[in-house]
């Protein structure tokens, strides 16, 4: 079986982060080699892992760094992949257990993709996704940082951006002679404890008049700045 690194950035939560590692180490029929970036947690993340290694009887690389980003933190575990296939697990996932086999089938079986990605859950809200295109992601990302990739085709994330690390990455990789593979399942949930959900809003928030709502105004146009960034760099108009 392939190795697969699994690169774990975390900032605090601890329990939160003990839940999706327990996930992660009872994934199925899969090899894999794990990398928690403690990026300056203030709360015990070393203790975690020591505890998960002594449960599952497994060896897990810890790297603590000062404060830096979600974004350099994935960069510096990329770093120590020693897989073929590589993906970023977030401290708030919590996968189902045939998640990554799944996505290592895909890849397996479709030569010329080097991403794998699926459906999840985003709190209560279903992000289903669509069949690759690259005209497609131009418009819009439908593409989560939790997607399996060949190592080889990674690059970087880009640590001075404030939102869509993802989107640029995708972007940067997945060119006209490329493709990715879609999964058209849910195999893995993003809670809704913490930051991630506060940062998503549904797509109707953008339409007028709801986007002019004081509840949605500001995030929408923080959206739309964000946005903008990333087509400038990327020349999409």
């Amino acid at each position: 079986m392939s190795l697969i690194s699994v690169i774990v950035p975390v900032y605090n939560r601890a329990a939160l982060f003990a839940d999706s590692l327990a996930t992660l180490l009872e994934q199925a029929e899969v090899t894999t080699q794990i990398v928690i970036v403690d990026d300056g947690s203030t709360e015990d993340i070393a203790s975690v892992v020591k505890q998960a290694e002594k449960m599952h009887d497994v060896s897990i690389e810890y790297i603590r760094q000062d404060n830096a980003g979600a974004a350099a933190a994935r960069n510096v575990g990329a770093k120590k992949a020693k897989g073929e296939y590589l993906i970023f697990w977030d401290a708030d996932i919590i996968a189902q257990p045939q998640m990554l086999s799944k996505m290592l089938i895909a890849l397996e079986e479709n030569k010329d993709a080097i991403v794998a990605y699926s459906d999840f859950m985003h709190g209560e809200a279903t992000m289903v996704g669509q069949p690759f295109s690259l005209r497609a992601l131009k418009k819009r990302n439908f593409i989560t940082t939790t997607s399996l990739m060949r190592t080889s085709a990674f690059t970087s994330f880009d640590t001075t951006l404030k939102r869509f690390q993802d989107w640029d990455l995708w972007l940067q990789i997945l060119h006209k002679k490329t493709d990715a593979v879609y999964i058209p399942n849910i195999l893995f949930a993003i809670t809704s404890e913490g930051q991630t959900m506060s940062d998503w809003l549904p797509r109707w928030a953008f339409w007028w008049p709801f986007s002019l709502f004081p509840r949605f105004a500001n995030r929408v146009t923080q959206y739309k700045q964000a946005e903008a960034v990333i087509r400038k760099k990327h020349g999409i108009e």
